[in-house]
């Protein structure tokens, strides 16, 4: 079997990007003499997911230099999660849902707002 530290990143990881699957950056956000930190967002998503991290210390580029963490990291499935059905080319029907382990709510007074996604960017 593949090793999975040749997969590329997953979809739901934001802070890492990849021109090869071997070639990621961006370099780390802070270093040590024994350890380095990198800002990283993983998305919640539909279902709980678990992942495994991988590191290179150099060269990187490729699949054989990279080398799994031993453990994982666990993200829970998302309180609210939405799926948009096309219905034609400029319209869609968008479906949210509640996971069932969050506090229930009355989903007839749920509202929805649409907004660009620079409104989330830091910069």
């Amino acid at each position: 079997a593949a090793s999975p530290c040749s997969a590329p990143v997953a979809v739901a990881v934001d802070g890492i990007g990849c021109t090869d699957p071997s070639i990621c950056h961006p370099p780390p956000a802070a270093t040590t003499a024994e350890s380095a930190s990198w800002d990283v967002q993983i998305f919640p998503g539909h279902t709980s997911e678990t992942y495994k991290v991988c590191y290179c210390a150099g060269p990187c580029f490729l699949p054989e230099h990279w080398t799994a963490v031993s453990g994982t990291v666990a993200v829970a499935r998302a309180a609210y999660t939405v799926q948009a059905t096309a219905v034609t080319a400029t319209t869609m029907t968008l479906s949210v849902s509640q996971a069932p382990t969050s506090r229930p709510t009355n989903t007839a007074q749920w509202r929805i707002k649409i907004v660009d996604r620079a409104a989330f960017d830091d910069g």
